[in-house]
């Protein structure tokens, strides 16, 4: 492949490789011996489908090779959202390189379009946790004892709010904490505020065990926590309805470049 620019014309080996396998080294070096032998030292460019083995990006570095690495678009998790986190998200076009097929009659490039969703996903931090203990409980369960000593309920270390399970009267489960701290920060959201105390009480009465072999279970009122929401972005390209979707990635700068193919196109892309 001959270009020109500014005047001065380059010259570009390409060797791919649509295996079913890694690239190992010794491919490399032979490619480079190939480049050697041709007047002008032209620019190799090496693509292949199942990458490359252990050092063969070192390889191509020493040589002045570049490494490509070519397959269909994976599809991305999920997004993750922790308990009580939200995310926003609006619809943009995504770059697209262009549109590769066979030959294949009535189909346009400009029918290729891609699209992403630009999300901002907000994390909560909660800080200063307090469980407000019902006093008059404790009096009336443990008459005659001080229960300025008993009205602090600590979680165990380590366990997630998940793990604090709330029961009602008869000793049944209801829920959890992680749900009190979901609906602290729904509160937020609705407030459209990022940083604030706030304090949720139970609608329902609700208890939690407790370490103590004294008094095994306490009944709490409300939960209070300082939250502040952690706000990053995050850029995800979509599927496409109308074509799959490759990428052209190279390995020594890790830049990438989106395609849209046909089917047939794709098919000798992934055949072993």
């Amino acid at each position: 492949m001959r270009f020109e620019l500014g005047g001065v014309e380059y010259q570009t080996i390409v060797q791919t490789k649509n295996w079913g396998k890694p690239v190992d080294q010794l491919h490399l070096f032979a490619f480079k011996a190939i480049l050697e032998d041709i007047p002008g030292q032209p620019r190799g460019i090496f693509v292949a489908r199942s990458g490359y083995q252990s050092g063969a990006k070192e390889v191509a570095l020493k040589l002045g090779i570049l490494i490509y690495e070519l397959k269909e678009a994976e599809d991305l998790p999920s997004l993750a959202l922790t308990v009580g986190g939200w995310a926003k998200f609006n619809l943009i076009s995504m770059p697209l390189h262009g549109l590769i097929t066979n030959g294949e009659p009535d189909i346009k490039a400009s029918s290729a379009i891609a699209w992403g969703f630009d999300y901002e996903v907000f994390t909560p931090n909660y800080s200063n946790l307090f469980f407000e203990v019902s006093e008059s409980w404790l009096a009336q369960q443990h008459p005659g004892r001080d229960i300025s000593k008993l009205v602090v309920f600590r979680p165990r270390e380590g366990c997630s709010w998940q793990e604090i399970l709330l029961y009602d009267e008869v000793g049944a489960v209801v829920g959890n904490v992680g749900v009190v701290m979901a609906k602290i920060s729904l509160a937020l959201q609705n407030e459209s505020v990022f940083s604030k105390r706030v304090t949720h009480v139970l609608e329902q009465p609700a208890f939690v065990l407790t370490q103590s072999a004294d008094i095994t279970r306490i009944k709490i009122v409300s939960v209070s926590a300082d939250v502040e929401m952690i706000c990053r972005r995050e850029v995800r390209r979509a599927k496409m309805s109308n074509f799959p979707q490759v990428v052209l990635r190279q390995l020594n700068s890790g830049q990438s470049a989106y395609f849209a193919v046909t089917q047939s196109v794709l098919d000798q892309i992934s055949a072993a």
